[in-house]
């Protein structure tokens, strides 16, 4: 499926914004598909992956 919503990952969020902050995870929701009927209706078939991060900047060394 086009985005939104877009495909983001793990190393997709390191690399952009590792060198600055701490990554952490507060949250992650596996959402069921058949909830959102306006993306199945989009062509998105499968379940997805939500994330809640906290970046916080990383101390000078």
């Amino acid at each position: 499926m086009n985005g939104p919503p877009f495909s983001v990952s793990s190393d997709e969020i390191q690399s952009l914004f590792g060198n600055k902050f701490e990554i952490q995870i507060l949250e992650q929701n596996n959402l069921d598909i058949h909830n959102y009927q306006k993306f199945w209706k989009r062509g998105l078939k499968s379940n997805f992956i939500e994330y809640l991060l906290l970046l916080s900047p990383k101390a000078d060394n």
